[in-house]
């Protein structure tokens, strides 16, 4: 058998968790982690903030666990060494809108930079979500130093042709989206060429968060693998300017 992990090595070890309200428009509280070390000494310079509505995940109107997306956000920090924060976004994307989640994506920018004074962010958005948030960057209504969609059932053309954010996507099922989201994108002259769109053959597309085999289960490690690696190239530490919005 493999041996034990190093107690020195997990997350309960280095990463400090909590829920926190911020005045964003959830009800519920969401959840922060964080890099212990870097949160005790107050000089997190970067932050991820998670966005995760139902449809699109899973069954047509099921809502992401919970656990698997703290889960999430834990690898995140602990790989990322920054902050994290998952607002609960309840009732699936019908409830979340355009409107809706700017409002709170813009609140929550707002408080990482002034309580845990994060100057760089990266958005990660699961579903659903992940559309609407690429159509807000492409808007110019919300910004960031890096976006990653997962698994988003389709990002509008004209979005990706607009995008001035560094993209990761992630995808699953057919084939036929991944080539023309590379192709719409390879049309957008602000982007420079830092983009990538990851398809996963065969992955159904929920396989990110509920795996129905081992192949899914490889696959979903890899894609948080490839995020990791996006979030850690593009999204700076110790930068001078503000959050963005």
């Amino acid at each position: 058998p493999p041996p034990p992990p190093d107690p020195a090595l997990t997350a309960d070890v280095w990463l400090q968790r909590e829920t926190v309200r911020y005045g964003g428009v959830a009800s519920d509280a969401a959840y922060l982690t964080s890099y212990a070390p870097f949160t005790v000494d107050g000089n997190h310079t970067r932050a991820v903030l998670l966005l995760a509505a139902g449809r699109g995940l899973a069954a047509p109107a099921a809502e992401p666990d919970e656990q698997t997306l703290r889960s999430l956000a834990d690898r995140i920090a602990l790989s990322c060494e920054c902050v994290v924060l998952l607002p609960r976004l309840s009732g699936g994307t019908a409830r979340w809108q355009h409107g809706r989640l700017l409002s709170e994506a813009d609140a929550a920018a707002r408080y990482l930079n002034a309580a845990h004074g994060a100057q760089a962010l990266g958005v990660v958005a699961l579903g659903e979500a992940g559309c609407v948030a690429a159509e807000l960057h492409a808007q110019g209504a919300l910004e960031s130093h890096a976006l990653v969609t997962l698994v988003p059932p389709r990002v509008p053309h004209e979005a990706l042709r607009a995008l001035d954010a560094p993209l990761l996507c992630v995808l699953g099922e057919a084939a036929g989206q991944a080539s023309e989201m590379a192709e719409a994108l390879a049309l957008n002259p602000r982007l420079r060429g830092e983009y990538f769109v990851r398809h996963f053959a065969g992955c159904r597309q929920d396989f990110l968060l509920a795996p129905g085999s081992e192949r899914e289960a490889e696959a979903a490690d890899q894609a948080v693998s490839l995020a990791l690696a996006f979030l850690d190239r593009h999204v700076p530490e110790g930068v001078a300017a503000g959050v963005p919005r």
